[in-house]
């Protein structure tokens, strides 16, 4: 509820808590029928189709830039990718999978945007 994300928003401003805001555009839960929806989507908008992650959905990002925007000094983008070995029924690895289940490798790719070059029109940041 927007309402609701707002006023939380604006009590950190208020509360002069420092805090860090984590937002994940392309969703934290990958399933194959979020993975169709997401490349329908997709085809009706004529934006990339992925094949492996769900296209970023920056509605959240983009209210907390336009809130929070004045009070952050930037914002990190960062892109984990990581192979498994294949696990018998696990087809798509979980939270849970991540953190207690077999082997793998994760590569992160980190890069810190100043919050001076980020646009601050909303359909500015959609794009961005």
């Amino acid at each position: 509820d927007q309402v609701t994300i707002n006023k939380a928003f604006k009590r950190l401003i208020t509360d002069k808590l420092p805090f860090w805001f984590l937002s994940f555009p392309e969703g934290t839960r990958f399933s194959e029928e979020k993975l169709k929806a997401s490349q329908e989507f997709c085809k009706k908008k004529d934006l990339p189709v992925f094949n492996n992650v769900l296209y970023p959905r920056v509605k959240g990002l983009r209210e907390a830039i336009k809130v929070l925007g004045q009070d952050l000094d930037a914002v990190y983008d960062l892109t984990a990718c990581f192979n498994i070995n294949p696990v018998p029924n696990v087809p798509i690895p979980d939270w849970y999978y991540l953190l207690f289940g077999g082997n793998f490798v994760i590569h992160v790719n980190i890069r810190r945007v100043p919050i001076s070059q980020i646009p601050k029109e909303s359909n500015d940041i959609s794009k961005w």
